[in-house]
């Protein structure tokens, strides 16, 4: 009877789930690219799903559900997402829909909800990019002393892995990388790469 009591006692504790994330640990913007090509950002704050953007374009959400380990949602036509745990800022993406098919993906976490991301630790910066630079109705970006500020349609996004020099400018956003060539008459041309897409023109300073 004693071995039986011990036997059961290994077996409960071999079979003890692990344990889960509290619900609120999804709150921040999660971002990657997908397996069909397309980038794709979520945003969830108070323990819902606030915004949803499938490449450039945000979608509505028709609803959704946040728990300590799935996040469920759908932004119509009998589309569904589905969040998972895949490591530390890390989650399964996972798309199904009756006629357009199955996509997955790896999303990360952005670590900080500053959009301003201090430049002396990465690069060492001139101060021929200081000042404001952008497209009217597109991307704005601001550059200081200590740091960088980008702006999309209005919405300030994050920015990392910023490397500078008298020439050039190139950093990342939560979508896509952007690089920026200094051109002899003070303007700078871009190529912003997000999704397999790229797009490219010029930018001037403000």
């Amino acid at each position: 009877m004693m071995l039986r009591g011990v036997l059961a006692a290994l077996l409960l504790v071999g079979v003890a789930p692990p344990a889960q994330a509290d619900s609120q640990a999804w709150n921040g913007r999660w971002s990657g690219t997908i397996s069909s090509g397309v980038a794709v950002a979520i945003t969830i704050s108070n323990g819902k799903v606030s915004e949803y953007r499938f490449g450039r374009r945000a979608a509505n959400i028709a609803y959704g559900s946040v728990s300590d380990d799935r996040v469920s949602f759908s932004p119509g036509s009998a589309a569904v997402i589905t969040l998972t745990p895949a490591g530390p800022n890390q989650a399964n993406y996972s798309f199904s829909h009756p006629q357009l098919g199955p996509a997955t993906g790896l999303l990360s976490k952005s670590v900080s909800r500053n959009t301003s991301a201090p430049v002396h630790a990465a690069a060492r910066t001139s101060k021929a990019w200081h000042g404001t630079w952008g497209r009217d109705g597109g991307w704005v970006l601001t550059v200081s002393q200590g740091s960088v500020a980008y702006r999309y349609r209005g919405e300030s996004q994050a920015v990392s892995n910023i490397s500078a020099d008298d020439s050039r400018l190139t950093f990342d956003t939560p979508l896509g990388r952007m690089v920026l060539t200094m051109r002899p008459d003070q303007k700078a041309d871009y190529i912003y790469t997000s999704g397999g897409q790229t797009t490219q023109g010029t930018a001037w300073r403000r």
